[in-house]
């Protein structure tokens, strides 16, 4: 597993701890459909994201938002960070 992968399943954990998904976090979790996170554990997802990978993320919202699962952040977040956005 990549370091990125790893830190946000950390990350959601923390958003997620009142979800009733009763399975180990793994990338293939998706948010909604699985998790079911609303519109305030996203914010909390996203400031936490910001914090842990020392990005600005609020002007980048939208293209989070098309990714639906921890896996396709995590690409997001990594593409990010190769070219030192």
């Amino acid at each position: 597993m990549n370091k990125t992968l790893d830190k946000m399943i950390e990350l959601v954990s923390k958003v997620s701890s009142e979800s009733e998904y009763e399975e180990e976090l793994s990338g293939d979790v998706r948010f909604v459909e699985d998790l079911g996170l609303n519109s305030i554990n996203v914010i909390m997802l996203v400031t936490l994201m910001e914090q842990e990978f020392n990005l600005s993320l609020t002007s980048r919202l939208e293209a989070l938002l098309g990714c639906p699962s921890i896996n396709s952040v995590t690409e997001y977040i990594d593409g990010l960070l190769v070219n030192n956005e």
